[in-house]
């Protein structure tokens, strides 16, 4: 579903959709939304700073099919 606080032991897990959707909103909003990372680009910056565009080329393609 959601990849969220992805690190070498693991990732966290949640125990419904809602509560994954709840907690990664929360936590995009608050940790680059409201710094000024607005943009996808933007946020690969900070999120995966050493992906080589393809997070983000993912992420576009992930919204555009959600459109």
């Amino acid at each position: 579903m959601l990849g969220w606080g992805i690190t070498g032991s693991g990732s966290l897990g949640f125990s419904s959709y809602e509560d994954g959707i709840e907690t990664v909103s929360k936590g995009i909003k608050t940790e680059y939304i409201d710094k000024g990372y607005t943009t996808i680009n933007e946020i690969m910056s900070k999120y995966t700073p050493q992906s080589n565009g393809s997070w983000a080329e993912g992420v576009n393609t992930f919204m555009s099919d959600m459109q």
